[in-house]
């Protein structure tokens, strides 16, 4: 995997490329760095790194970087669209309640005859 075909593919799936640095440089997210003789992914938070991997290629550590932004944005996105389900269905459950006791109050007992 190049670059370029991991950028592609990051937005593709509706994720922002510029979280991920491809250089030494001080900015924070997901890292990506030649050291010596591999390949080195990372998250960098407030200067200190964390989850570092190496690999013997760079296209062995875009692939690495690339299932694993995916998996975790995928999972967020999947979170949300299970909180936005659960408000609509509580929503419709309220609105489904507050009919039936509006159809309740008219039609009481006391209103039909015997």
């Amino acid at each position: 995997m190049t670059r370029t075909e991991f950028k592609r593919l990051l937005e593709q799936n509706g994720i922002d490329p510029n979280i991920v640095s491809f250089d030494n440089s001080v900015s924070e997210g997901y890292c990506l760095r030649k050291n010596h003789f591999r390949w080195e992914t990372f998250i960098r938070e407030r200067g200190i790194e964390y989850n570092l991997m190496g690999f013997p290629s760079e296209s062995n550590a875009l692939e690495s970087l690339y299932e694993r932004i995916v998996r975790i944005y995928r999972s967020d996105n999947m979170r949300i669209a299970m909180q936005k389900r659960i408000e609509q269905e509580k929503f419709m459950s309220k609105k489904t309640r507050e009919t039936t006791s509006c159809v309740d109050s008219k039609y009481n007992k006391e209103s039909f005859p015997k």
